[in-house]
């Protein structure tokens, strides 16, 4: 009997311990798709807001010109739904573009954004994105080519062509999150960032080997150099960003002289360093 007894409340035991550790896997489980159905729902407001914002330039600049929303990329904001939403807005033309400018801008640029403190990183950087952007495999002194690329883990190719998105640049040689954003939140303990973020210095749609300087960024126009700045005529590219909470909405779109916009870049995700 006592042997009987020993071993139910082994039995006991071990339902005990099976049911506890359902009971823990059912809880996880909850909590990650109250999680998801958090995020999924944050990003459907965030995604309306975006969607709010952008309509609210289109009428504003459509009713009272550009002036009336300037894309001098100040921060704004205004409250949608009882919470307030911040957005700034650029336009492309006071970039540096990728594909287009000539490697005496990009390097001018590069080595003045990090300075004399960042000189060897600037010339990663700039080495890196000549060298991603060309089509031969002969690396520069600071840069990168396909071996070097491929012995990354995992492994990448270089495009060897022209980029598509300025996030490539975070594939690029030299480059850091923290030098992308221009903020060290994002980036490795000790790295400085440089004087603005990457990501607000270049582009992929100037289209021209100039930079417009009435809407480059103050740091950028101080860099640029005489010959290499000039207004540029037509319709630019514009880039809004939302902040909606600790999600991000990046729009790259063109005003269309009926009215509207031609969407070229829809964005989303959360900031750099949280949220």
């Amino acid at each position: 009997m006592r042997r009987d007894g020993g071993t139910a409340l082994i039995l006991v035991l071990w339902v005990l311990a099976l049911l506890t550790t359902l009971g823990g896997l059912f809880a996880l489980e909850t909590r990650i798709r109250r999680n998801l159905g958090q995020a999924a729902w944050d990003g459907l407001r965030a995604r309306a807001a975006a969607h709010s914002i952008l309509n609210l330039v289109l009428a504003a600049r459509r009713a009272g010109g550009e002036a009336a929303m300037p894309a001098d990329g100040l921060p704004r904001a205004v409250v949608l739904g009882g919470r307030e939403v911040t957005f700034t807005l650029e336009d492309e033309r006071g970039k540096v573009d990728l594909n287009q400018a000539p490697e005496a801008l990009i390097r001018a640029v590069v080595e003045g954004l990090f300075g004399m403190e960042g000189r060897e990183r600037a010339a990663a950087v700039a080495d890196g994105i000549l060298d991603w952007r060309d089509a031969d495999d002969l690396p520069r002194l600071d840069g990168a080519e396909a071996p070097n690329y491929e012995a990354r883990v995992p492994p990448i190719r270089p495009a060897d062509g022209p980029f598509h998105l300025v996030e490539e640049l975070l594939l690029v040689h030299g480059v850091t999150r923290t030098a992308f954003e221009g903020t060290s939140l994002a980036g490795r303990a000790g790295e400085a960032p440089p004087a603005i973020g990457l990501r607000r210095v270049f582009t992929v749609y100037n289209g021209t080997d100039r930079v417009d300087t009435r809407f480059a960024p103050a740091p950028l126009r101080e860099l640029v150099p005489g010959t290499m700045a000039g207004e540029i005529t037509g319709a630019g590219v514009l880039r809004l960003q939302v902040a909606w909470g600790g999600r991000r909405v990046e729009i790259y779109f063109r005003p269309r002289a009926g009215g509207g916009a031609e969407t070229l870049q829809w964005t989303e995700g959360g900031w750099p360093g949280g949220g």
